[in-house]
């Protein structure tokens, strides 16, 4: 084992880049490839990929472990949609709380505003309005960016429409459905 002048925490931290760099090119093929094949080609690999990068952040330096944990956590956002394209909505929750989980360790506020969203999108679909609306209003912190912002404004006026008595399974009906009549 050869050591750096600094050594060992600099050996893991080249290593640790050439990981990061690697797996950010990987990850823009994934994406491309995740338009074109079922999710289950590509889930084995994604989840791989997403422990590889989680591992070494362990023994790298402070900027070299953000990055690791922050791609990793893009990862687990990616493999949580692919999951919920499956229809197991159990696991793509918990891939999407892995996602947060590396974001949270890393400081990126950003994806775990937009992971309350997700969130509320899951809700919104079991038709749970109060928890819709809750964390709709917990993604709109001024904090985050406008494009985490809008989805959650949106979400939330979602949960307080599947409140309404006009409220059906099918959705909410034209206003001309539900406009009083005039006669002429």
């Amino acid at each position: 084992m050869t050591l750096g002048a600094d050594g060992p925490k600099a050996l893991a931290d080249a290593e640790g880049q050439g990981v990061l760099e690697a797996s950010r090119s990987l990850f823009t093929h994934y994406r491309r490839l995740g338009q074109s094949v079922s999710p289950g080609l590509l889930l084995p690999v994604l989840i791989a990929q997403t422990h590889t990068l989680r591992k070494p952040a362990a023994t790298v330096g402070p900027a070299t472990r953000s990055g690791l944990l922050a791609l990793g956590s893009r990862y687990a956002e990616y493999v949580g949609w692919l999951v919920q394209e499956t229809g197991n909505e159990e696991a793509a929750l918990w891939w999407t709380d892995r996602a947060v989980d590396l974001a949270t360790a890393c400081g990126d506020r950003d994806l775990v505003g937009y992971a309350l969203v997700r969130r509320a999108l899951f809700t919104l679909y079991r038709e749970d309005a109060r928890q819709t609306v809750a964390l709709s209003l917990r993604g709109q912190d001024g904090a985050l960016p406008a494009r985490i912002r809008g989805p959650a404004s949106q979400r939330e006026a979602q949960g307080h429409a599947i409140r309404s008595p006009l409220w059906t399974r099918r959705g909410i009906p034209s206003s001309e459905a539900v406009r009083p009549r005039t006669s002429r």
